[in-house]
């Protein structure tokens, strides 16, 4: 038995409501001038976003989290009963502190057996990266079997819809897969995990949390989403991580090519960045999910897997990287051998 770990199942989920540009258009704060807003015709050149999903007022992300696995859970033809272990990631948790946390909340509203372990591996927008590694070592180390491992952002709770520079990115999702630990070809081969805090404060919430929690006095502002240094994120990841991640990794990939890069689907502009530096790659990377879901932080990655697994793309022993960066400067990356079928409907 080689104790392989495999995808077996995978899921994701979208809210109904579109949020397009030319709704944000119309969103114009009756303060601002119509030249100082913005339009399709500034948005899309600028990001390759022309779309978003926007979840329900009354939805926290552990909805969309529970949709995501129950798909997950249908296309490995399994229950909740069999599952030895959850993995969460979520930039944005359901209770303040994340207490409790959010990945006991999914467990108890998808109904798993109490002794099912449940943990949390939170980091922003490489969140989903991070887990299936978190789960890997969890079921090397116990005698876990079958693991849920679900990412899910209902980030437009954080949203500042008088802010141009934010609104225009991000939407709502959540992407879920089942792994096995078994006997079978494939798997997932390698993670690489890295930090960058030279960065730290280009993607920020400033409050919130312990060191400036909620008060009356409190500037609104600040308990939404700001990008103080995004620009210069958008040239490190593309020009430099993404590169370094697959240089990385390819050495590993035991059956010739990668075929697939898969990464976080936060802005065209950093894939377009990443394709001109990726040196002697033959495969293709993937970006569009951008252009209908626009940022949708740590589940973008199992979103973006599973738009290209259902389009019958991927087939037994194909090598992949998924690729996750985020706020912190947070990355992470997974080389993986894929174990499934040819998707058919």
């Amino acid at each position: 038995m080689f104790n392989n770990i495999n995808i077996i199942g995978v899921g994701s989920f979208v809210p109904d409501r579109v949020l397009t540009n030319y709704d944000i258009e119309n969103m114009r704060p009756d303060d601002i001038e119509p030249e100082n807003w913005t339009n399709d015709a500034w948005i899309f050149p600028r990001t390759g976003i022309r779309e978003r999903r926007v979840a329900h007022d009354s939805w926290a992300s552990s909805d969309l989290m529970v949709r995501a696995a129950k798909k997950a859970l249908l296309d490995a033809e399994m229950t909740m009963n069999v599952i030895d272990l959850i993995v969460t990631s979520t930039s944005f948790p359901d209770k303040g502190f994340n207490n409790p946390r959010t990945s006991e909340i999914v467990k108890d509203k998808l109904g798993a057996r109490q002794k099912t372990l449940s943990v949390c591996e939170d980091a922003a927008c490489a969140g989903f990266t991070w887990a299936l590694e978190r789960a890997c070592m969890e079921m090397l180390r116990h005698d876990f079997k079958h693991a849920l491992v679900v990412s899910g952002d209902k980030v437009t709770s954080a949203v500042n819809y008088q802010d141009r520079s934010t609104c225009i990115l991000f939407g709502d999702a959540a992407g879920a897969v089942i792994l096995e630990k078994n006997s079978r070809f494939g798997g997932i081969y390698r993670t690489l995990r890295e930090t960058n805090t030279k960065y730290i404060e280009a993607i920020e919430i400033p409050a919130g949390g312990s060191a400036l929690p909620y008060i009356i006095n409190s500037n609104p502002a600040d308990f939404y989403i700001k990008m103080p240094g995004g620009a210069d994120m958008l040239k490190v990841i593309g020009g430099e991580v993404i590169p370094q991640l697959y240089n990385d990794l390819k050495q590993y990939a035991r059956r010739g090519e990668v075929k697939f890069i898969i990464p976080h689907q936060a802005n065209a502009r950093i894939i377009k960045t990443a394709k001109h530096y990726l040196k002697n790659f033959a495969g293709e990377v993937f970006d569009a999910n951008i252009e209908c879901f626009g940022n949708t932080s740590g589940s973008s990655v199992p979103l973006a897997l599973d738009t290209i697994y259902r389009q019958g793309k991927l087939a037994p022993g194909d090598m992949i990287i998924l690729m996750g960066f985020g706020a912190g400067f947070i990355y992470g990356a997974n080389l993986i051998e894929w174990s499934l079928p040819i998707y058919k409907p």
